[in-house]
């Protein structure tokens, strides 16, 4: 990280390499549990669909807040080039994520 000090204190905290991804978890969870909580109240949705919504989206939110926590870190670094790949690959896990769902909604 960064030597630059403030008040003897980094200007950068380190990041811990799995906060971002736990963040996201929680993040995903708790927005995803209020609106289906809704869509079970209003009739739009059963238990079973709200519950893997509120898994899906759990997981791309961790998936999500975890590539951008450590692209960040890569980028204060200077290493762009590691930021990038960590970018693609995030991208691609929740594509990947994204179309697993969308087949088993269709079957």
């Amino acid at each position: 990280m960064s030597n630059i000090k403030i008040n003897n204190e980094p200007v950068f905290a380190p990041f811990h390499r799995h906060n971002g991804y736990v963040v996201g978890a929680i993040s995903g969870f708790i927005v995803s549990m209020v609106k289906n909580q809704k869509a079970i109240k209003k009739g739009k949705k059963d238990l079973p669909k709200a519950i893997k919504h509120t898994l899906k989206t759990t997981v791309i939110g961790a998936v999500t807040v975890g590539t951008a926590t450590t692209a960040a870190e890569k980028i204060l670094k200077k290493d762009y080039v590691n930021a990038s790949i960590d970018i693609a690959l995030g991208a691609s896990a929740i594509y990947i994520l994204e179309n697993i769902s969308t087949k088993e909604q269709k079957s």
